[in-house]
């Protein structure tokens, strides 16, 4: 059954993929279906083959009024309004957050966020790239099948105060053993629990297309609610996004043989190339639209960055002790 499911996976992804992206289904909803063939519908039976991973590679600003007419006269396409609501877990100690593994669930569909692995050589944590001083550029793997899920849940590590390195407290015998996609109330046998409820409508800008992606802003009108009484409003809040995706395939390394100037083939991951020159082509869309600031180390906080400074002072202080504020927004943090 398994090299079936992979036959009709590899025959249909390119007829797939280009009809999403071209409809209001998107790159999330191609992704969903992918999810569907390969994955099946339960997360027993983990030699289920896993999805392609997409990296995404964005940019928060504040989107002014006179920036907003910038990037409407300048839009090769408006994307239909799209209104969705996300609930983001974690476990009680905040361990996932902190090393800045982000999982949430979306309608049906749960989404894995965890930052792109880089190599020995460039400088460690989440957002760091060699071809750009800026970290408060995010470069994000985003996962969506529950084996890949599972799979980085169970392996991601914290390290304490005292230098120890501990698991992150999941229990993923647990989940693994819940049907897939698991329900909210479920997740506690776990460990996981809600800490924030945000119901997002976006806007999406497509300005221009490279080689290997297609680089747009997305405009969001946000809505926060209480993480334990999903009918609480607590208030709202506007952020803006300049974002680049790149599917890098299931195991989210692929290489080419690169000549160096000395004449020696060396093998250089393609994905990493593309992730730089996407951030390279974000600086640029930034600068023709006149966003001020865009290549100081400071960035306005994300939506979930801010629903917990508002909300939840346990969570932001955990936050601010691992580091990960000041490596995710600079010198505003």
């Amino acid at each position: 059954m398994l090299w079936f499911q992979g036959l009709i996976a590899s025959r249909c992804t390119n007829i797939v993929r280009t009809v999403c992206q071209r409809s209001e289904f998107g790159t999330t909803g191609y992704r969903r279906l992918v999810n569907f063939v390969v994955g099946g519908a339960s997360t027993r039976g983990m030699a289920m083959e896993r999805a392609p991973c997409v990296v995404e590679i964005e940019k928060k600003f504040k989107c002014t009024p006179r920036v907003l007419h910038v990037i409407q006269q300048r839009a090769r396409d408006v994307k239909p309004a799209v209104t969705f609501y996300d609930v983001y877990m974690d476990t009680e100690g905040f361990t996932l957050s902190q090393e800045d593994y982000w999982l949430r669930q979306r309608g049906d569909s749960w989404e894995l966020k965890c930052p792109r692995a880089v190599s020995s050589s460039e400088p460690t944590g989440g957002n760091s790239m060699s071809s750009a001083s800026d970290t408060t550029v995010d470069v994000y793997e985003e996962w969506t099948d529950a084996a890949s899920i599972l799979a980085r849940l169970n392996h991601v590590t914290t390290t304490r105060s005292n230098g120890a390195t501990e698991s992150i407290h999941v229990d993923t015998p647990a989940l693994q053993a819940l049907a897939f996609p698991w329900k909210t109330q479920d997740m506690a046998v776990a460990r996981l629990f809600p800490v924030a409820r945000i119901e997002t409508e976006r806007t999406r800008y497509v300005l221009e297309s490279q080689g290997f992606t297609s680089i747009g802003v997305d405009v969001d009108v946000v809505r926060f609610f209480d993480a334990e009484n999903e009918s609480d409003l607590l208030g709202s809040y506007e952020i803006a996004e300049v974002e680049a995706m790149i599917e890098v395939g299931s195991n989210s390394e692929l290489s080419i043989g690169v000549t160096s100037s000395q004449g020696q083939v060396v093998q250089r991951d393609t994905a990493k190339l593309q992730q730089d020159l996407a951030v390279k082509a974000l600086y640029k869309v930034l600068a023709d639209l006149g966003v001020t600031s865009a290549h100081e180390q400071s960035s306005p906080r994300g939506k979930v960055l801010e629903y917990i400074a508002r909300f939840s002072p346990d969570h932001l202080n955990a936050l601010k002790h691992s580091g990960l504020l000041q490596r995710k927004l600079g010198s505003s943090s």
